[in-house]
């Protein structure tokens, strides 16, 4: 059989082959999508994870590395801070960190009011440039002191001692007249005055009264005395008592 031809000549094998050509798609117009992993730019997510994981415990090393070394310059830093407070009240016993002076000494006393514990009584304050110490007992009669130096350090020391005295509430505590008083005389006294004191102590007093029947009843009344003392100086100079006020009574 002779091969049949269309309009331009072409045989109709040769013509339906064309046509099939011409409907193929095109590979490189429809390029094959790779998997995310594949594909350039930010990598896997497990490595994402690493990455950021490295990140993170270089920056805690950075910061644990800092604090060590700034722990390391306060304890450093700590003994001479003290030696220096040490050396001025030494200089001079009314420095403005003096705890002779009334602002810091009443600062002092809130800070230690912090730390006592439930049912201590107040019993004796001892007050130096550098040091306020309050004498206590505790609800069994127990005695410790509470200390606060000047340079802001806080201690404590049990004593193998009871005290039964009734104490005296924080409140009944105003120093303000009596560090007046001391700083006056010691002004008054240089530059032979050293070793400036000031204390508190609690005087008690008992009392008893009849009444229309017969009974007996009796009180007990607490006095509160300051006294300042120095040392260097004559007798008759060493030794102050003043009232609750800070005025002078003997």
């Amino acid at each position: 059989m002779s091969p049949v031809h269309d309009a331009f000549g072409r045989t109709t094998e040769e013509s339906s082959q064309s046509a099939t050509a011409a409907q193929a798609p095109s590979d490189a117009a429809h390029p094959v999508s790779l998997p995310r992993s594949e594909r350039g730019g930010g990598g896997t997510g497990a490595g994402r994870i690493v990455g950021r994981l490295l990140v993170v415990l270089l920056l805690l090393a950075t910061g644990a590395a800092t604090v060590t070394a700034t722990m390391r310059h306060a304890i450093d830093i700590a003994p001479d801070q003290s030696r220096a407070v040490e050396h001025a009240l030494a200089k001079d016993p009314l420095d403005p960190r003096s705890l002779l002076r009334a602002a810091p000494l009443r600062r002092g006393l809130d800070r230690l009011r912090r730390e006592l514990d439930p049912g201590d009584r107040i019993v004796g304050v001892t007050v130096t440039p550098g040091q306020l110490l309050l004498s206590l007992a505790d609800a069994r009669d127990q005695s410790r002191w509470l200390m606060l130096g000047a340079d802001g350090s806080i201690d404590e020391h049990d004593l193998s001692s009871t005290d039964d005295s009734a104490g005296v509430p924080f409140e009944a505590i105003r120093p303000a007249g009596a560090t007046r008083f001391l700083a006056r005389k010691l002004r008054e006294l240089r530059p032979h005055a050293r070793d400036p004191t000031l204390s508190l102590a609690i005087l008690t007093s008992s009392s008893s009264t009849t009444g229309a029947f017969g009974q007996s009843a009796s009180a007990t009344r607490r006095t509160l005395r300051w006294s300042v003392r120095f040392s260097g100086v004559r007798a008759a100079e060493e030794s102050w008592t003043l009232d609750s006020s800070g005025r002078q009574v003997g």
